[in-house]
C-alpha cells in the first residue's frame, strides 16, 4: 500500500507543479494560452493513446511495482526535458513523455491498492489514496511557486520529490 500511496502523491505533486509552472513558463517564452492548452492536449492525447493501445495492461504484464518505477522514470525524464526545452517540438515531446509516464503509473498504483486490500476495506483504502492524490496536487502548485526563481526551479524540485518517493518505495523509513 505504501508504494501506491507514495506514488500517487508524487505523481500528482508533479501535476500540481506542471499546472502552476508550465503556463508561466510558456508565457515567459512569449507563447499564448492557446499554446499552453495545445501542449496540455498533447499530454492528454499521449496518455489516452498509451492506455488505448495496451498500456493499461502493463501492470499485469510487468508487475505493479515495475510499472510504477517505469512511470516515475518517464515522468521525471519529462520534467527534466521541460526544464531545458525551448522549441515547440521538444516541449511537445516532453509533454508526450509526461503523458505516457502518468498513464503508466496511475493504473499501476490503483491496481496495487486493489491487490493489497480486502474487499471490505477497499473504500477506506481508496479514500486514503484519493486524499493523497488531492494533497499532491494541492502541494505541488504552491511549492512550484515558492521555488520558481531558484536554480532547481519547479521541475527540478518535482524531480527531487519523485526521487524521494522512489527511494521510500524501495527503502522505507520504518
Amino acid at each position: 500500500m505504501r508504494s501506491a500511496y507514495l506514488s500517487v502523491f508524487g505523481l500528482t505533486f508533479t501535476m500540481g507543479t506542471l499546472a502552476y509552472a508550465f503556463p508561466l513558463n510558456r508565457e515567459a517564452a512569449g507563447q499564448t494560452t492557446a499554446h499552453t492548452g495545445a501542449f496540455f492536449s498533447v499530454f492528454s492525447i499521449a496518455a489516452i493513446a498509451f492506455l488505448a493501445l495496451g498500456g493499461a495492461r502493463l501492470p499485469d504484464r510487468l508487475g505493479r511495482r515495475t510499472t510504477l518505477a517505469l512511470g516515475t522514470a518517464l515522468v521525471a525524464a519529462a520534467l527534466v526535458a521541460l526544464h531545458w526545452a525551448e522549441a515547440p517540438a521538444a516541449i511537445g515531446l516532453a509533454m508526450s513523455l509526461y503523458g505516457v509516464g502518468f498513464a503508466a503509473e496511475f493504473p499501476a498504483a490503483c491496481t496495487l491498492v486493489v491487490d493489497r486490500t480486502r474487499y471490505e476495506n477497499r473504500g477506506t483504502a481508496f479514500g486514503v489514496y484519493y486524499a493523497l492524490f488531492s494533497m499532491g496536487i494541492s502541494l505541488g502548485a504552491p511549492v512550484a511557486g515558492a521555488v520558481m526563481t531558484t536554480p532547481l526551479g519547479p521541475y527540478g524540485t518535482a524531480v527531487v520529490v519523485l526521487a524521494c518517493v522512489a527511494l521510500l518505495r524501495r527503502h522505507p523509513l520504518s
